[in-house]
């Protein structure tokens, strides 16, 4: 097996590892705008109107350059590597500032402290679930986090084969002698 075909199975692991991740992250962010939203409703009545937006779709910033890597990587054709390239550099962008976000949001979180939630005795029912949303919270940073370095793996071989020459079989030009 040559370097180069190596590199294209790497990054085709490595593509579908990003699709993984933005799936993962998808579903985490869904449940957890869901979730907030339950408690927001009970707690106060109050029905907050952009958790119906689809949040969840913010894991497609994963999955749609996972997908043209996948593609790449089976096609073998420097358009595909390129286009790759192009996606994934703008998810690592997006996804960058959306992990800076979710980590000041979980900062905030962190300092909440729900009324019905005491250090001593049983934890009351709005407590466990302000744990279980930092949790969902935390699993989509740590997601975020692993998409993140998968996409840039996927970002920097995809350059690698885009740039790769060729593998000509008969190095001979038409009209010029051999050695």
């Amino acid at each position: 097996m040559t370097e180069q075909s190596r590199m294209n199975i790497i990054n085709g692991v490595a593509s579908l590892l990003v699709v993984t991740c933005g799936v993962i992250y998808s579903s985490l962010i869904g449940a957890l705008i869901h979730k907030a939203k339950e408690i927001v409703q009970t707690q106060t009545g109050y029905n907050i109107s952009f958790t119906d937006l689809p949040v969840w779709a913010l894991g497609f910033a994963y999955i749609v350059p996972g997908i043209i890597g996948v593609i790449a990587t089976v096609v073998r054709a420097k358009g595909g590597y390129i286009t790759h390239m192009v996606f994934s550099i703008l998810t690592l962008l997006i996804m960058g500032i959306f992990t800076i976000v979710g980590i000041i949001a979980l900062g905030a979180l962190a300092t909440v402290n729900v009324p019905s939630c005491s250090s001593l005795g049983d934890k009351s029912a709005a407590c466990a679930e302000a744990e279980s949303i930092y949790g969902m919270g935390v699993g989509a940073i740590i997601m975020i986090v692993f998409g993140w370095i998968f996409a840039l793996v996927s970002t920097i071989l995809s350059g690698i084969m885009a740039c790769k020459p060729e593998h000509v079989s008969n190095p001979v030009q038409f009209g010029s002698k051999p050695y």
